[in-house]
């Protein structure tokens, strides 16, 4: 058992460090690992610019929604006065129409003309005479007798 593997049981590796001389495993050499190195700094102030990008953008989109939020809520809360006001002029409107009819209520009928203008005819108000008229005729007819 001492030089058998055992199943399931696994040997550690050996690992040399970043530096290590083992050219053979790793297939790198240092020119190679300072090249990759500088490509992933290279990604990595990519990766850093896009992130300050979006950020600014989101920050734009915030800023612009935060606008637009305060815009819309002047105008409904505009939309709204004005909607009290229409109210409010509208039951005044309400009001005057109600006294209209009411007043209208108190007026003759057609009818109730009908029969006033037959008395009219019949009395013809035009041949009335007013009170002096008739103490001028009086007075003129005692004259003649005496």
């Amino acid at each position: 058992m001492d030089g058998m593997e055992q199943p399931g049981e696994m040997k550690p590796e050996k690992k040399g460090g970043l530096f290590s001389k083992k050219k053979a495993e790793t297939g790198l050499t240092i020119p190679d690992l300072l090249d990759q190195i500088n490509l992933l700094g290279r990604r990595l102030r990519l990766l850093e610019s896009r992130f300050t990008d979006l950020s600014r953008r989101i920050q734009t989109t915030e800023t612009n929604t935060l606008n637009v939020r305060k815009r819309f809520t002047n105008e409904v809360k505009t939309i709204n006065s004005d909607t009290v006001d229409l109210k409010r002029v509208i039951q005044d409107m309400n009001n005057k129409m109600d006294m209209v009819i009411n007043d209208l209520k108190n007026f003759a009928s057609k009818d109730e003309l009908a029969v006033i203008k037959k008395y009219i005819e019949f009395w013809e108000p035009l041949n009335f005479v007013t009170r002096n008229e008739v103490e001028k005729i009086i007075d003129e007819k005692l004259n003649q007798k005496e």
